[in-house]
């Protein structure tokens, strides 16, 4: 059937002649006049008569032929009886015996045809007639592919001595499904051009012999016709003299690679032990040439050579061996070994290398997406768990199961699990602080703990994370433990962190001791913790830099305020007070609202406290001072909502109602109004003071509460804001334990005792005279024991009042009434 080999070959000329046409393509004429030279190509191309050509053809053409009829009698197979034909399966019997005698005198060759589908050789592989954007070119692939189809029909009918039955036909022009004879015809071709060296360089040496042939029957005929493309036809002459002279060259290389390739075949036969394996193993002649060919293109020394030759000759063996049966992992898998046994089937080595590196990115992406997917499924297990030990209030469970959780999401990479395990502190410290949640600082202290535990984290940074847990916990609880574990957290952070190696890290510990060492002072007697505190914070701020470090350094200014205020109100110093308030200026001046708005609310709480302090003290300033205050506490408020940080809203409602309490006091004219605002201020910080969340601020507003309550209750008749002031101070006695928090159980013991003198007073009780006389004694001895001087002078001054209350609740004789 040599029409066919023509008809293939004029095809593939139209593409390349296509593609030189581009660069004129915008001259109108031209497209009409190359259209032209394509009609005429395909109707009047002569066959090449170059015997390794015809035959790599004709093998396509038998081969492809193999494939459809394999094709056709599986489908026999499987239809049922009434759809089958009378003649299919006589027309069946007779194609086979056709195609057999014709492979005979093929070149041996091994064809697992039922790997080829319609849809992998369109996707892998180009039919020889390629379609373009120029339609009248698509319309030459779809005559072409026509008349090959039509020729080959031909002789089938001819030499099977049967017309093709319509099945057959369906099932040759791939209408059924399946490949047809076309698509098969054309990926046989093709792979002859891939891996048939001296098949691919004549074929193209005809073309370009065609394309001269073309291109010099345009530069006689249209010359005059278009002046315009003489210097392209030159170029293009030149450059084709120059490819033919490169294809030369190719061709006498690939003539000497195939001499030593066929050399390489005969030695390898005389092994005779190995040509028994390669033929139990049935790897083909065909196959061994292919396998030479490549190793002869690598290799020139024939001895080397041979030795490659052989070791390949094992693989091809141990490919054959390992190809035929299923590999029992699964579908995918089972697909993907059947693309690279098609390509190795069809000699293509490269293509069956493509496709397992192709079928290998798939299983990583599919490996990946499982992971992924297992991967969620484990988080999502140990979220769940999570959830259930924060139901059941267990800490250090949820803690593994965060540490877990990092992990699985970094299982390769410490340094990332550390990161994951420092966000994760952060997410919980932070809730904790902000949302007033014990159990989340619980949950970021044992964080802290298992990291140190496991000796994995940088013990400086882990020190300080914990301390700072430690202290944000405990300043919530009445006793003294968390506190003193975090002074000692912070220490061992000191020992692990070099001032000279990472000066940063060594100040943010300094400011942290210093915090809670102003938490641990206010709490106990004397001022021995409250100077250490104003020294780590001064020790801070000798390496943070105003410019630099602008933010920390504002921050440890605010603290350097906070402990001078708190050592200035136990030393009843006006000096240090005035200290304080530098101190906070200086680092509202540093502090902008818009960059760090919760900083700068505190820092304006802050400021507030220590002018309430000193106008306390000072009588001369004292009702600017506290208005000042006043304002800076409403300030604090605008950025500290009880929605964003519910926490801290009540510390500045706590500290408005203080000063609006002091300002009340002093006014004369408002005095009654303030301290009604002073009521209201306590009440809303009780709405998140609450005594299972933050027993001592609780107990702090229940005092202030009462105090609020005792003023107006003394600027009233009767008495029921005075006992419902003594009713306060019961329940913040319950959280001020005098063994625990001396200092602030004796100033609400004190308070609750001057109520009652007043109740007293009213009442003519000489028993609640003396109840209250023996609490304000008590809180002058602890005051003075503790030198705490100012408010030992306050309680000296009430002790005075009501032992003379008492002296004439006696002279008077007057009824005794136990206190209700």
């Amino acid at each position: 059937m040599p029409e066919l080999i023509a008809t293939a070959t004029a095809t593939s000329i139209l593409g390349v002649v296509g593609k030189a046409a581009e660069t004129v393509s915008k001259i109108g004429p031209v497209k009409d006049w190359l259209h032209g030279c394509k009609v005429r190509a395909v109707a009047g191309r002569l066959t090449p008569r170059n015997h390794d050509l015809v035959n790599g053809v004709r093998t396509a053409h038998i081969c492809a032929l193999d494939h459809v009829a394999r094709r056709y009698a599986h489908l026999l197979t499987t239809l049922p009886v009434h759809e089958i034909g009378s003649d299919d399966r006589a027309f069946a019997n007779n194609l086979r015996a056709f195609i057999d005698t014709r492979l005979k005198f093929l070149s041996d060759q091994s064809i697992d045809h039922d790997v080829l589908g319609a849809e992998e050789i369109k996707d892998v592989l180009e039919h020889l007639a390629t379609a373009t954007t120029h339609q009248s070119y698509a319309d030459l692939n779809r005559e072409a592919q026509a008349d090959c189809e039509e020729r080959a029909l031909q002789e089938i009918t001819r030499d099977a001595g049967r017309t093709p039955p319509a099945l057959f036909e369906r099932v040759f022009k791939g209408e059924e499904e399946f490949a047809g004879w076309y698509d098969a015809f054309s990926l046989f071709v093709t792979e002859e051009l891939k891996t048939n060296e001296r098949f691919r360089s004549i074929f193209f040496a005809t073309e370009f012999a065609d394309i001269r042939g073309m291109l010099n029957e345009l530069v006689d005929q249209k010359r005059t016709e278009f002046p315009d493309l003489s210097g392209f036809m030159t170029d293009v002459k030149h450059q084709l003299d120059r490819m033919e002279d490169k294809l030369d060259k190719i061709q006498n290389s690939v003539d000497e690679k195939n001499e030593l390739a066929e050399q390489l075949v005969k030695q390898l036969k005389k092994n005779d032990e190995l040509s028994r394996k390669l033929e139990a193993a049935n790897v083909t002649q065909q196959k061994v040439m292919a396998i030479a060919r490549r190793t002869a293109l690598n290799i020139n020394d024939p001895d080397q050579a041979l030795k490659e030759l052989e070791s390949h000759a094992e693989i091809a063996i141990e490919v054959e061996r390992e190809g035929r049966g299923g590999s029992n992992l699964g579908a995918f898998v089972e697909a993907v070994l059947a693309r690279v046994r098609e390509k190795y089937d069809a000699n293509d080595f490269d293509a069956a290398a493509a496709e397992a590196d192709k079928g290998f990115v798939e299983w990583e992406k599919r490996e990946a997406e499982r992971k992924n997917e297992s991967l969620q499924v484990g988080l999502k297990i140990l979220k769940s768990g999570l959830k259930q030990d924060i139901l059941r209030h267990n800490a250090t469970s949820a803690a593994k199961r965060i540490t877990r959780i990092s992990e699985l999401q970094h299982p390769d990479n410490q340094s990332d699990q550390l990161s994951g395990l420092d966000a994760a502190f952060d997410e919980w410290f932070e809730r904790g602080q902000n949302k007033g949640l014990n159990f989340d600082l619980e949950v970021a202290i044992e964080i802290a703990v298992q990291v140190l535990e496991s000796r994995r984290g940088e013990p400086g940074h882990w020190n300080n994370n914990l301390g700072n847990a430690l202290s944000r916990l405990g300043m919530r609880e009445s006793n003294t433990v968390r506190l003193e574990m975090a002074v000692k957290a912070f220490h061992l952070a000191q020992e692990k962190t070099a001032r000279d190696r990472v000066p940063i890290l060594w100040a943010t510990i300094q400011n942290n001791l210093g915090n809670v060492l102003s938490l641990f002072g206010d709490r106990e007697r004397g001022t021995a913790k409250l100077k250490e505190a104003v020294v780590a914070h001064s020790s801070a701020l000798e390496e943070y830099s105003r410019h630099s470090d602008r933010r920390q350094w504002a921050m440890t200014q605010s603290n350097l305020g906070v402990a001078l205020a708190r050592l200035g109100e136990r030393e009843n110093s006006t000096e240090l007070l005035g200290q304080a308030v530098k101190a906070f200026s200086l680092a509202l001046k540093e502090t902008m609202r818009e960059l760090v708005p919760l900083q700068w609310a505190r820092t304006q709480n802050n400021i507030g406290s220590a002018l309430s302090r000193l106008g306390e003290r000072d009588s001369e300033n004292k009702t600017v001072l506290l208005k000042n205050a006043v304002k800076a506490f409403r300030s604090a408020l605008e950025e500290r909502t009880q929605e964003l940080v519910p926490l801290q809203w009540a510390e500045t409602q706590n500290n408005l109602g203080n000063t609006l309490l002091a300002l009340g006091q002093r006014e004369s004219e408002n005095g009654t109004a303030r301290i009604e605002e002073a009521i209201a201020a306590y009440r809303s910080a009780l709405k998140e003071y609450r005594r299972e969340r933050v027993p001592l601020d609780w107990a702090m507003a229940q005092n202030n509460l009462g105090n609020a309550l005792l003023i107006l209750g003394y600027r009233e008749t009767g008495t029921a804001r005075l006992k419902e002031a003594v009713e306060n101070y019961a329940l913040a006695l319950q959280e001020r334990r005098q063994d625990i928090l001396p200092l602030q159980w004796a100033m609400t013991y004190d308070n609750q005792g001057v109520a009652r003198q007043f109740i007293a007073e009213r009442t003519l009780d000489v028993n609640l005279a003396k109840q209250a006389a023996n609490q304000i004694e008590a809180a002058f001895k602890t005051f003075s024991q503790a030198k705490h001087i100012h408010n030992a002078n306050i309680c000296k001054s009430q002790l005075h009042d009501v032992n003379l209350l008492l002296a004439k609740l006696e002279n008077n004789g007057a009824n005794m009434r136990p206190d209700n």
